[in-house]
């Protein structure tokens, strides 16, 4: 959900099940986050910046925790993985 800090208009809401990680990653126009769940498939979500719509998916092992950018490099901890994307 993205929403205007000044008059506190909702700008943007994103489909549902696509972040419930402990934290998310603001990169240029886009937001990385995660989301997973016990009997539903978990993912790594790109989410366009401005509209909050989905421009791509990652399929991971098990829902995504923490996400980290270090050096160019997206660092997710899941439950029992953990995961380095090469962002570009």
């Amino acid at each position: 959900t993205a929403i205007d800090l000044q008059s506190g208009e909702l700008l943007w809401r994103s489909q549902p099940l696509v972040a419930n990680a402990a934290n998310f990653v603001i990169r240029g126009g886009a937001i990385l986050s995660g989301y997973g769940f016990t009997a539903e498939p978990d993912f790594l979500f790109v989410l366009d910046r401005a509209s909050g719509r989905v421009l791509s998916k990652v399929k991971v092992a098990s829902g995504p925790d923490y996400l980290i950018e270090k050096d160019g490099d997206l660092l997710v901890r899941t439950y029992d993985h953990d995961y380095v994307f090469a962002i570009e």
